[in-house]
């Protein structure tokens, strides 16, 4: 039995004012949430009474849109739906009449408006709630994102250019249910580096990023956000492992020198170049150095006066500043070599003397074992030496190398601690061959190249202090220096400046020689190259047909200079002459294996030479020999180009143009010419008939195209008559 249906004032009197529209309404209920659906705006809230009236049809529908995503958090907190369903939805639920199901402006909104708090406290994650996704591109909010995560692994990485830590973002909707499809933005800071693997969440609900610290060997916090909609997560990974040391010696005495050494590594150990190194200590030295390709950078203290000295050095700044220091003890002992001196050169392949001597108060320290040690060579024939000083607190030995090169030598005294070190260069001083080498052995006129010289002994050994003596033997330039003395690395150097003039390949000699030996000497072989020397033309196998009267034939000419390389931007002028033309007819012929005519072939008749022997393109006396009183054959064929000059490869394509008559019957010669400065002029030239497309030719049904069934001069056998 139905229930008898009240006056329209009690129903308004039992209904609410929907919070979203202001109006009065009855609301029907959605039995999975006790949630209820107003029906003229589709707002959905929560928290009302059971005792609400609904209708399968409503519930249906909403539980559909739940299902498919259709409603989003407004920016009031309330959940709304999405325009693709807020039509459909209202119209049903207008054609009911639904019972007042409570509610006020209190209503708590579906799915919540407020954010909660995530579960920060997991190591290398962050959390954060709530957000509307548009993933279909209609303005409208389709998936409300519950939650963001953000992880990293490792969240402590390295400084070095290889270290990684893999970020990923996962995405979950109120229900805590993946997301997918879900847009994510990264950002990172620190002048860290992000690598977006995959900005859009896949079906796992995860968004990936690779995070590294590329050419920053700094050590510092970088911070990755990832944000969806109006949500966004965060979280912290340290860029850490770069370390800065000090070594040298701790106790010196007054007036001797002390080399120290920072050296600042990344991560993995592997030298920082190009940083600078701030030196802090009363003891006289410079305050600021780079680090070389290895991580370091040395330098002196000498102190003048005894006593106790910090250095500290830094690198970087702020907080990724890094700092390493030493306490400098200073005796007033006298505690040095005294000869070789600091800078000296020592001959190699022969024992030199090498004298050290430790003093108080001016006089010596006798009996005092003394460890003396060297980067390079031998001390007294030995890799170490150990000796105790004698009366005058001296020690003498010899030391010796068969290598060249700069070498350190350090004295220590294991009872007081106090140590000195001093620099100084073996050398080789016999030449016995030299090597000339040039930066660049193709030059342009104008253009430089410097000429080094690099001198050698009989082992191998890089001389010093040789004079070289260079001369251009043959070619066009000058040079900045004709002589120079070799450096530490047995190099001594000119600089060869073109003149405006080109040469052959390999054409300019420059000679090094020896001024002790002049039978020691070597040559560098130059090509001074003044633009375009060589021309290759050519073409393909492909005909085109650019209508039904014209053909296509596509052509190329490489331009290269005197050693084969490209050369762009050389201007290419290009002529096509007739050199020869045919008389003939088509007829049926066979093509391939067939026993049975199937295809058009010429017919030649005569081969005749271009009348125009001169190339004038003007009938001169004579030239008429098959008396037309015209000149044969005509210009049949055009050429066209796209540019007038070369490309980066040397190439210069172009293309022939003719009427598709004139195929078989004409050869023409294709010339190519470019010029250089200086007035040169080079070219090439080909010659070729000009060939039918050979479909043209394959039906014996279609005449091929021709004029007077062949050749346009004729078909008679002789090239003195024009028929």
């Amino acid at each position: 039995m139905s229930t008898p249906r009240k006056p329209a004032e009690d129903r308004l009197q039992n209904a609410t004012q929907c919070t979203t529209c202001k109006r009065l309404q009855s609301f029907a209920e959605i039995r999975t949430g006790k949630h209820c659906v107003c029906a003229d705006c589709a707002m959905i809230f929560s928290n009302l009474p059971k005792k609400s009236v609904t209708t399968p049809e409503v519930v249906l529908l909403v539980r559909r849109m739940l299902n498919k995503k259709a409603f989003a958090v407004t920016k009031t907190g309330d959940i709304k739906m999405s325009g693709k369903f807020l039509a459909r939805a209202s119209a049903l639920s207008l054609a009911f009449i639904l019972a007042a199901c409570g509610g006020d402006d209190n209503s708590t909104p579906l799915a919540g408006g407020q954010n909660q708090q995530g579960d920060n406290g997991s190591p290398g994650s962050g959390d954060n709630t709530n957000g509307g996704v548009d993933t279909d591109g209609d303005g409208t909010a389709d998936t409300t994102i519950g939650s963001l995560r953000i992880s990293a692994s490792p969240v402590q990485m390295g400084t070095s250019n290889t270290s990684a830590s893999e970020i990923l973002v996962f995405a979950r909707d109120a229900d805590n249910i993946l997301a997918e499809n879900i847009p994510v933005k990264f950002s990172v800071d620190s002048d860290a580096t992000l690598q977006v693997a995959r900005s859009t969440t896949d079906e796992t609900g995860t968004a990936k990023a690779l995070l590294s610290t590329r050419q920053n060997p700094k050590n510092r916090p970088a911070t990755v956000k990832a944000t969806v909609g109006g949500i966004e997560a965060s979280i912290t990974v340290n860029i850490t492992g770069t370390t800065l040391a000090l070594d040298g010696p701790t106790n010196i005495s007054v007036g001797s020198s002390g080399t120290y050494t920072a050296t600042l590594l990344d991560s993995e150990g592997n030298g920082v170049p190009l940083e600078i190194i701030s030196i802090d200590s009363p003891l006289p030295n410079i305050t600021t150095l780079n680090t070389d390709d290895e991580g370091e950078a040395s330098f002196a203290l000498e102190p003048s006066a005894a006593g106790t000295y910090p250095v500290e050095i830094l690198a970087f700044s702020g907080e990724s500043v890094l700092s390493a220091s030493l306490e400098i003890s200073v005796s007033d002992s006298n505690f040095q070599f005294t000869s070789p001196g600091p800078g000296s050169e020592v001959p190699i392949d022969s024992a030199s003397n090498l004298t050290f001597a430790w003093s108080e108060n001016n006089l010596g320290v006798s009996n005092e074992p003394i460890t003396i040690s060297l980067t390079r060579g031998l001390i007294d024939n030995s890799l170490s030496y150990q000796a105790n000083t004698d009366a005058n607190g001296e020690i003498a030995t010899t030391i010796s190398s068969d290598s060249a090169g700069p070498a350190t030598i350090v004295a220590r005294s294991e009872t007081s601690g106090l140590e000195t070190s001093m620099i100084f260069e073996f050398v080789a001083i016999t030449p016995d061959s030299l090597v000339v080498q040039a930066s660049q052995t193709q030059v342009k006129p104008q253009e430089q190249s410097k000429i080094t010289a690099v001198v050698r002994d009989a082992n191998n050994n890089l001389v010093k202090g040789q004079r070289v003596q260079f001369n251009i033997q043959q070619g066009y330039g000058e040079l900045s220096t004709p002589d120079a003395i070799t450096s530490s690395l047995g190099r001594a150097s000119t600089v060869f400046t073109a003149g405006n003039s080109g040469s052959g390949a390999e054409q300019t000699i420059i000679t090094a020689t020896l001024a002790s030996d002049n039978t020691i000497q070597d040559q560098a072989l130059l090509t001074v190259t003044d633009g375009a020397l060589r021309l290759s033309i050519g073409t393909g196998n492909t005909l085109a047909e650019e209508n039904s009267a014209t053909y296509l034939k596509e052509w190329v000419v490489f331009v290269s200079d005197a050693n084969g390389q490209p050369v762009e931007n050389a201007e290419v002028e290009l002529t096509v002459l007739p050199s020869r033309y045919f008389k003939g007819f088509w007829q049926p012929g066979i093509c391939g294996t067939g026993t049975e005519p199937n295809c058009w072939v010429a017919n030649e008749t005569a081969s005749c030479p271009a009348e125009d022997v001169n190339r004038n393109g003007k009938l001169d006396s004579g030239e008429d020999v098959n008396a037309s009183g015209e000149l044969e054959p005509t210009n049949e064929a055009v050429a066209v180009a796209n540019s007038s000059a070369s490309t980066e490869d040397g190439s210069y394509g172009f293309a022939l143009k003719y009427p598709q008559s004139a195929c078989r019957w004409t050869e023409v010669t294709v010339q190519a010419k470019v010029n250089v400065p200086g007035g040169s002029e080079y070219s090439e030239t080909a010659t070729t008939t000009l060939s039918c497309l050979a479909s043209d030719l394959s039906n014996l049904d279609v005449t091929p195209p021709a004029i007077n069934g062949g050749s346009r001069y004729g078909q008679s056998t002789s090239c003195l008559d024009a028929d």
